[in-house]
């Protein structure tokens, strides 16, 4: 029998942080689930009662500092097993328990232990709490939506993308005024990069809770994998820019695991281009991720 691969020591401490997380976050919930590691990918294996605590373990494992993946095995029991029409019954009763509104009118529709919540909404915030309170109902193997959702607002993107960055701005979080947003048919694009996973989180749900947007691609970063080495590039790209009077406006540079995030706004085409140009010479960095905005007047 050929022998198994001798695990990395990186890949044993983050599956024992992980664990340990999991533990403290789920309680009795997290007993039951299995964790493995390999340059970054974490697999997670075992039973959990319901499919919250499924979707709940992946989030948390997403946002641990080194985890570049989740697959996600967890298998929900169904040793308590109910009919369609019972599990249905207890997830419009859940739906008709919240505090919102818009919640309440939603109704769902279950076979084989797939649920599927129907009817309308203004914002997609609304859809995705029902999907959380169906997830909690014992029984449930899965959530899809077929709610409208605000199909009588005809929002514009520019509309759309104008009330997003309100909405992040009026949050009172000062990293918020960071983030480079856009829409396109009201997928929203969030660029830029934030302290940590839960501010991440934060800005991706209140954006859900804006009227016209119906989905939310993200790409913010957190810096809290940031390592001394990263910064020390980030101070010398910053410098370096500086030196090339490329550092006025709002360009903002970070480095994480090696890989420069050059981002904001500069006055011309040949400032974003020579930017990129800077990043490279400089020893250290492994890629460059260039989202620079030329400012609108000068194109």
């Amino acid at each position: 029998m050929p022998k198994q691969p001798k695990q990395k020591h990186g890949d044993q401490e983050l599956e024992d942080h992980i664990l340990n997380l999991l533990m403290d976050q789920l309680t009795e919930s997290g007993r039951e689930i299995n964790v493995s590691a390999r340059d970054g990918i974490v697999s997670l294996w075992g039973i959990v009662d319901v499919l919250a605590v499924k979707l709940e373990a992946a989030r948390i494992v997403r946002g641990i500092p080194g985890v570049e993946g989740v697959d996600n095995g967890l298998t929900v029991a169904m040793d308590n097993f109910l009919p369609d029409r019972d599990i249905n019954a207890l997830v419009v009763k859940a739906l008709s328990s919240s505090h919102d509104p818009a919640i309440r009118k939603l109704g769902a529709e279950t076979r084989d232990g797939v649920v599927f919540l129907l009817g309308h909404a203004q914002v997609v915030a609304a859809v995705r709490e029902a999907e959380l309170l169906a997830a909690r109902v014992r029984g449930v193997k899965e959530v899809q939506s077929r709610v409208k959702v605000g199909e009588d607002l005809h929002l514009d993107d520019a509309s759309i993308a104008n009330a997003v960055e309100r909405a992040l701005v009026n949050s009172g979080r000062a990293e918020a005024r960071k983030i480079t947003t856009s829409a396109d048919r009201g997928v929203v694009k969030l660029q830029g990069m934030l302290d940590t996973f839960e501010e991440i989180e934060e800005a991706v749900d209140l954006v859900y809770r804006v009227p016209g947007v119906r989905a939310v691609h993200s790409e913010l970063r957190a810096r809290h994998g940031v390592t001394a080495g990263d910064r020390a590039l980030t101070n010398q790209l910053r410098e370096l820019l500086s030196r090339e009077d490329l550092s006025r406006g709002t360009l903002k540079v970070h480095v994480v695991n090696g890989m420069a995030f050059l981002s904001g706004e500069v006055f011309d085409v040949d400032s974003k281009r020579r930017a990129e140009e800077v990043a490279r010479q400089l020893s250290g960095i492994t890629g460059i991720s260039n989202t620079i905005q030329v400012s609108a007047h000068n194109l």
